[in-house]
């Protein structure tokens, strides 16, 4: 549930005054629960204008600690679940990046999300602390020194099995259906067929490898998609919810078949600091029950992205 106010005269000339009027705890600040108009709203000085609507989520229970994989000085790997936002979305302070704080012993401000994964995809998100971290941080992304690997289930093989695909990339994604107008960016993904399961009425599902060499909103689901090659479960990118196997069984994708798997920082004259995730159940569990080995799984967290 999320309270609406709509700024009258007297009702405060800064978000302060007006949530201390309406009785609203300044700490849903600092939960990321409130919004002046679609803009969340963390210092409590922002001046307001009469007419200026303020939105203040209801408060969600916390989540459970997040498993810290790893440590480079003040850069932190953190193990994401599917479901949970990387970010505070409306409902407040139920993120990755609270969970981070408090297992930190950090306020949420002091961190800064260096790589961001969406919602229904897991593995590992990339977390900075202060402004030497996120400085260094923004430096190994410019050289090419922050690598990640990504696995994902396909609805079919792309072709050719391996390649770069580099397709421009709406910077809003979900905005680009509703506009003839899309402002893009370059983007460029390279991609690894791993191994294929049993044949379906769509085709053969594959387990790819994705290395991006970009970061853009959506980037390895759309360029799949683009493909032809659409993830299972992600619906948003022509992915399918349901796959029929051979036998006829129905098997349910519950969330996007993506995983990052494993974060590499490397940097000139220093050892290089690799992290690399639990493989996840449930996608594991998809493979092999749509006819693929195991231990595909391991051959594709390690294996090279370019033959050679």
């Amino acid at each position: 549930m999320t309270q609406r106010f709509v700024v009258r005269p007297g009702d405060g000339r800064t978000l302060s005054e007006l949530l201390d009027r309406a009785h609203v705890d300044v700490g849903a600040l600092v939960d990321g629960r409130v919004f002046v108009g679609q803009r969340r709203a963390t210092d409590p000085n922002v001046s307001l204008s009469v007419g200026d609507e303020v939105f203040v989520a209801k408060r969600t229970a916390p989540e459970e600690a997040t498993v810290l994989l790893g440590r480079d000085r003040d850069i932190f790997a953190f193990l994401k679940p599917a479901g949970l936002p990387t970010v505070p979305d409306r409902r407040g302070n139920t993120s990755l990046l609270h969970s981070a704080a408090r297992e930190l012993g950090m306020k949420p401000t002091e961190l800064h999300v260096v790589t961001r994964l969406d919602t229904n995809v897991s593995g590992i998100v990339v977390i900075a602390s202060g402004k030497d971290a996120t400085r260094r941080a923004a430096s190994l992304q410019d050289q090419g020194g922050l690598v990640r690997r990504y696995l994902g289930l396909s609805l079919r093989a792309p072709s050719p099995p391996a390649g770069i695909w580099n397709r421009a990339i709406p910077v809003k994604p979900r905005a680009a259906t509703r506009s003839d107008r899309v402002e893009t960016r370059a983007a460029s993904t390279a991609y690894r067929v791993v191994a294929e399961a049993n044949r379906t009425p769509e085709g053969l599902p594959a387990l790819v490898a994705f290395q991006p060499l970009t970061g853009r909103t959506h980037q390895i689901r759309i360029h799949a998609a683009g493909a032809s090659a659409p993830l299972l479960g992600d619906v948003a990118y022509g992915g399918p919810r349901r796959v029929v196997v051979e036998s006829g069984t129905v098997l349910d994708v519950a969330r996007v078949a993506l995983h990052a798997c494993r974060v590499e920082l490397a940097s000139a004259g220093a050892a290089a600091f690799r992290v690399e995730a639990p493989h996840p159940v449930d996608l594991v569990s998809l493979w092999v029950r749509l006819g693929g080995g195991a231990d595909a799984f391991d051959v594709a967290r390690s294996m090279p992205m370019e033959d050679g």
